[in-house]
Formats: structure tokens, sequence, C-alpha cells
């Protein structure tokens, strides 16, 4: 069955698994269609790039890979220590590696003895090695960290989860204000009584019976509340495929881009090796 709709702009269309349930076995699928649809809206392209690399201001670092890793945080060297672990490993790193690491300590996002990474980090992307890397390093920031959350509230839906993941790429994990776990705590905090639904599953919120599908539309309420401009497209995408019933995501999700183009998106994985 095919499901379809065209609202305030966007164009998704859904290929239905099934009326009823289905479980997450298809979390792959979830994560590879939200990163896809973050790298659209963010980006202009929905597949992953991984030897794109960016010089920013002083204080902001280097940005990076596939996932946008960065210099002020311990995810580049977290995927070169990986990559140096392999055996084509070509040393592209080694004249780099004492600051990358005083960089990951310091998260200072300096640039000071940082001249050619980005010509290292182009290079060594030729390597399917170093790709396997970033996407090891990406498995552990987010698709873990999501998978946690989602077996501890017992989510079943997909595209619960595809949002979870994309609070966390674009907004990030920590329990800062803004980010996936506060984002979390701050909708919880809105239920005060049973909310029944439709969808099937309830969630036990705080002692609450809470519907699935309810909670993650007062989730989306929540990162709209906060007014980062960057969640506004992906937030539009979704709460229009939750309007419209489209909750069983893949095989294919067809999007209109910013510039009025139709991509269709698949659960492949996010880049070929």
């Amino acid at each position: 069955m095919k499901l379809s709709l065209i609202s305030t702009g966007i164009l998704a269309s859904v290929s239905a698994v099934s009326a009823g349930l289905i479980n997450l076995g298809s979390g792959d699928c979830s994560f590879s269609l939200s990163t896809k649809i973050a790298n659209l809206v963010h980006l202009g392209h929905a597949e992953g790039n991984a030897g794109v690399c960016s010089v920013g201001q002083e204080g902001v670092g280097i940005i990076a890979g596939i996932f946008s890793f960065s210099t002020k945080t311990t995810d580049i060297l977290k995927v070169v220590n990986l990559y140096q672990q392999t055996a084509s490993y070509a040393g592209e790193f080694d004249q780099l590696m004492p600051v990358l690491q005083k960089c990951a300590e310091t998260a200072s996002g300096t640039l000071v003895g940082l001249d050619g990474f980005c010509e290292s980090w182009t290079k060594a992307a030729a390597n399917k090695d170093f790709i396997t890397s970033q996407l090891k390093v990406a498995e552990g920031k987010y698709q873990d960290p999501v998978s946690a959350i989602v077996s501890k509230l017992e989510i079943v839906h997909p595209i619960t989860q595809a949002i979870l993941y994309d609070t966390a790429i674009v907004d990030g994990l920590s329990n800062v204000p803004g980010v996936l776990d506060s984002i979390i705590s701050a909708t919880n905090l809105k239920f005060t009584k049973d909310v029944l639904g439709t969808s099937g599953n309830t969630l036990l919120i705080n002692g609450l019976k809470i519907d699935e599908l309810e909670w993650v539309k007062t989730l989306l309420d929540v990162r709209q509340g906060l007014g980062i401009a960057k969640d506004v497209g992906t937030i539009n995408i979704y709460r229009n495929l939750l309007n419209n019933g489209l909750i069983n995501l893949g095989p294919v999700l067809d999007i209109v881009d910013a510039v009025g183009s139709l991509v269709t998106l698949n659960c492949s994985p996010l880049i070929d090796l």
C-alpha cells in the first residue's frame, strides 16, 4: 500500500509495512532515513560525504566527515584512533595526533597546529577502513544511546525512533538545555495525567500512561518551542508524517527539498562501502 501527502510545501510518501505495530528490527532504517532527512535539510544533499571537511573560525574548530564530526569534541580523535588500528592506515594523521589529542582534551575549538588537516582527512576518505571508522563512531554516538532510550521507554513505532535520532543528530545528546536528554525531560514534565491515543502502544511516563504518538508529538512541540532555527525543517517533515498517519517508515520516503526537487530516500546505508 502506498500512502502519500502534500502539505506545507513538503511531499512525502511511505510504503506502509503493515497496519499494526512493527518491532524495532527496523531501527537501522529509522537511523538511515532520519540521518538522510537531516542531511537534506541542513546540507542540501541526503547521502553522506566521508571526505567533507570545513575549517571554522578560531574557537569553532574543524567540522568533517559523514556526521559533521568536530575537533572541538572527541569525535574526530575517535575516528582517527580507530582508523590507525586498521591495516590500511597510511599515516595521514601521524603529525597531527598531538594537536588532535589536545583539542579533544581542552574542547577549545582551536585551529592552531591543524594546518593540512583537511587535506589529510580528504585523502583518508578514499580508504574504506576510514569510512568504516566514521560509521563506528557514529554508531556509538547516536545509535547506541538512542537505542537505550527506546528500550527504556518501550517505544515501538519507527517514526518515534527516527524523531529521537533526528533530535540527537541535530541538537546533540548531552544533558544540557536544548539537546535530546533535556528535551525528553521537558517533554515528560508536560504530562500531568494519563493521555490516551490510537497508536496501540502506551508509555509509562512519571507513573502516567501516555500514548506513544501523543508523547512524540509533544516532544516535537518542545523542540519547536525552543526556537532553534536549525530544527524547523526536520520538525515540519516529521509533524506532517505524524499528522497523516505515516508512522511505519520505510522502505521508501520521498521528500521535496528546499528548491522544490523530489528526492527519494531509502533504507540503504548512508554511504556505500
